[in-house]
């Protein structure tokens, strides 16, 4: 995962890029499947994914913070 801040003035927040593999898609479809099952309703693969990121950003964080 890599943060890049943004060269716009004005804007506060940086752009993340993230390299999602295939084996993270095949998980992502998954979870997608099996909260389907449990809540019963239909589930964006995109909200899946960002899920999937925003954790991968907050253990991200974390390893920072016990680096430090």
């Amino acid at each position: 995962m890599v943060k890049t801040e943004s060269g716009k003035e004005g804007k506060k927040e940086g752009r993340i890029t993230v390299d999602i593999s295939g084996e993270i898609l095949k998980q992502a479809i998954a979870l997608r499947h099996a909260r389907e099952d449990k809540e019963g309703v239909v589930i964006g693969i995109s909200e899946v994914v960002r899920d999937a990121v925003s954790a991968m950003y907050k253990r991200e964080i974390g390893k920072e913070a016990v680096e430090q």
